[in-house]
């Protein structure tokens, strides 16, 4: 999913001179096109003072994404998303991958358990989880005009075809015959929730 982000979001900046990313000193083999190809737009920096320089930059006239694994851009800032951020209504995107247990093997600190909860609850900030690399290469978290949250998992799969139907907080169908519905973004967990969601819906016909 960080692929097709980066490469979502590199598309983006050829066209929008004013986004930036700041990533907290990782992303490596994801990172690099942009990195390359937008040298003065790209920096690495520790989490708090991400956030904190983020902010800075957005409140410049500039578009700033944030990058870092689990709950490091979120948990370890998050006074500095709060006060730098939210509340001067700064325009900068939170992005983290390995949502949930994805990076569990690395300890507690790696397990992005509560993060999107958190986050939806930060003044005028909205919370985006795509299912899958699909809803990933959509651009909803772009149209966000102030700070926004999108929730990664480290997966490469598609969930379902029914991405070219998708909008922003509406309701749609799981599967064209199940009556099952959830909403994007408050119900999607990953990558496995198309695989939980197949057995429920062929016990609702």
């Amino acid at each position: 999913m960080r692929t097709t982000f980066i490469e979502t979001l590199s598309q983006a900046a050829s066209e929008n001179p004013d986004i930036w990313l700041l990533c907290g000193d990782l992303g490596y083999s994801a990172l690099e096109p942009f990195a390359a190809k937008f040298p003065e737009r790209y920096l690495g920096v520790a989490e708090q003072n991400l956030a904190g320089i983020a902010a800075g930059i957005a409140l410049s006239g500039k578009t700033v994404f944030i990058y870092s694994i689990g709950n490091f851009p979120t948990l370890r800032c998050l006074e500095q998303l709060r006060y730098d951020v939210c509340y001067h209504g700064a325009d900068v995107k939170v992005v983290a991958v390995g949502a949930g247990y994805a990076y569990g093997s690395q300890g507690y600190t790696h397990r992005a358990l509560e993060g999107a909860g958190i986050m939806s609850m930060l003044p005028g900030t909205e919370v985006f989880v795509p299912c899958d690399v699909g809803e990933t290469s959509l651009p909803p978290i772009m149209a966000i005009r102030n700070s926004g949250y999108c929730r990664h998992s480290g997966g490469g799969l598609i969930a379902d075809d029914l991405h070219q139907r998708l909008q922003v907080a509406t309701a749609r169908d799981v599967s064209l015959s199940s009556p099952i519905r959830h909403f994007h973004p408050a119900a999607r967990f990953g990558p496995t929730g198309s695989a939980v969601l197949r057995p429920a819906s062929q016990a609702c016909p």
